[in-house]
């Protein structure tokens, strides 16, 4: 009874252990270099304890003190070839085994600095970054009128050179293409695309509302949908800016009557655009 007990703690300590080291990694990049430099560090200092032990001196010591066998087992570790000039079996056992723990501890690290790049990229290209522009005009959602809208918004601002970012809950490639392909100019003005949903405070953060100039909002293709989650994104746009009189806001609907219900619950700084 004892002996399955004891068992059973060993294999809870086991699975709390594994548990505790992946939520170490599930931290990010950071913790796993961390983890990698400690793991380092404790390697090189068992290699160094062992040649201390041993009366083991490295090739290329010039001196017998602990801080230079911790120094020579470093260089083994970073560098295959350092363990070259070594001599005699113990020497080069412990060098061997130096060398072999240094590729696999930089082998993981090369990994988890590729990995964590490709992320970063992934990320980027996913639009998922937050914008750092001001007095810019803020696009909120997608829908046919996108291209029109944006190619008004550049030729009105011809020569200002201002930032026109664009928000929608869709691929941010596809709809700069989408754009792109149907404003030939932008003259002087850049565009900026950005995946997220307009309905979420939290994604409103991307587009910097604080700092923007205007906010327009599309409500999709004609729909009573389309309607529903425009003024969505109203409400959510006057959650984010603490009001709806901080920045003026155009929203394009296609129901006069939600239109009106618009100016009346939001206010006056809230200008429905009905598009029959």
């Amino acid at each position: 009874m004892s002996r399955r007990g004891s068992s059973d703690d060993r294999s809870t300590w086991r699975r709390y252990r594994r548990y505790r080291f992946d939520g170490l990694l599930a931290r990010g990049t950071w913790a796993v270099l961390l983890w990698l430099g400690i793991l380092t560090f404790a390697g090189v200092l068992v290699a160094s304890f062992l040649l201390r032990r041993g009366g083991l001196t490295p090739a290329g010591s010039e001196d017998a003190s602990w801080f230079e066998d911790f120094w020579q087992s470093l260089l083994r570790t970073l560098d295959t070839g350092t363990m070259a000039g070594d001599t005699g079996a113990r020497q080069r056992f412990v060098a061997l085994a130096v060398t072999v723990f240094g590729l696999l501890v930089f082998g993981t690290l090369i990994g988890v600095i590729a990995s964590g790049v490709e992320a970063q990229i992934d990320r980027m290209k996913r639009g998922r970054s937050p914008v750092v522009e001001s007095d810019h005009i803020v696009v909120l959602g997608s829908s046919s009128l996108l291209p029109v809208v944006v190619d008004q918004l550049v030729r009105a601002n011809a020569g200002v050179r201002i930032a026109i970012v664009v928000m929608a809950d869709r691929d941010p490639a596809e709809v700069s293409d989408e754009v792109r392909a149907e404003v030939e100019d932008t003259f002087g003005n850049r565009l900026v695309f950005r995946s997220g949903d307009p309905t979420r405070v939290a994604d409103l953060g991307l587009v910097r509302l604080s700092t923007c100039r205007t906010v327009l909002v599309l409500n999709g293709d004609g729909d009573d949908v389309g309607d529903a989650r425009a003024l969505h994104t109203v409400l959510a746009v006057g959650e984010a800016l603490g009001g709806f009189d901080v920045r003026p806001l155009v929203v394009v609907l296609d129901d006069p009557a939600v239109a009106q219900a618009v100016v009346e619950t939001c206010g006056s700084s809230v200008h429905p655009l009905v598009v029959s």
